[in-house]
């Protein structure tokens, strides 16, 4: 049992834990994984008390994750990341705090910034989504339009999704960038980053010589 811990996420001290890419908390493995359920280790308890997954559950919004690759540049080699080292890129979309620039751009600040969980709250506490989603969530299936009403409720989904989709993007192409400037292997780095470099400096002029004569 303690060898079989010991190569766990969430049990080893050495294996980044798995935890929600939204709220941060830590996957709970479900009870009796070790005796015969182990290999469905990605259930999370049921929280009583998670209103920034329930928002987005009520918007209707998928949420995709990042890539388990990353690529350097056009041309540089793409790092394909082990099970611990994406979770532990995953794992810093919910924690890495960010402001925005006057054209809505994202910027790390660890300081002033924001974590993604907090302004999901934000946005599921102001009276206008409020509005929205209780409309969106009101039967309507008896009313004299009811096509017009689905239309309607499209609409209002959409734009409730929205605010959430991009901070999502925004959150987690910050977080791919933390992950290479301070966590990465740096010799992987090192290597993708050259590969693109050549790439650049050596092998496209070739092509443009060739395509000029």
């Amino acid at each position: 049992m303690r060898g079989l811990q010991d190569y766990t996420a969430g049990f080893s001290a050495d294996i980044e834990p798995i935890r929600s890419m939204t709220t941060g908390r830590i996957a709970e493995y479900p009870e009796g994984a070790f005796f015969g359920n182990y290999f469905n280790p990605f259930k999370y308890r049921k929280e009583k008390d998670n209103p920034v997954d329930e928002y987005i559950r009520r918007i209707d919004l998928k949420l995709v994750p990042p890539l388990d690759t990353i690529r350097f540049g056009k041309y540089g080699n793409e790092v394909n990341l082990t099970t611990p080292q994406y979770n532990k890129l995953t794992s810093l979309i919910p924690f890495i705090k960010l402001s925005f620039d006057s054209d809505g751009s994202p910027f790390f600040d660890p300081k002033n910034g924001k974590r993604f969980p907090e302004l999901i709250l934000e946005l599921s506490r102001e009276k206008t989504n409020i509005k929205a989603l209780k409309e969106l969530e009101s039967d309507s299936s008896g009313g004299i339009d009811a096509q017009g009403m689905l239309k309607r409720k499209e609409i209002i989904r959409a734009e409730l999704q929205k605010p959430v989709r991009k901070l999502w993007k925004d959150y987690k192409k910050v977080a791919v960038k933390y992950y290479e400037e301070y966590i990465m292997d740096k010799k992987l780095k090192s290597m993708a980053e050259n590969e693109n470099r050549r790439a650049i400096e050596d092998i496209i002029p070739l092509f443009e010589n060739i395509t000029s004569e």
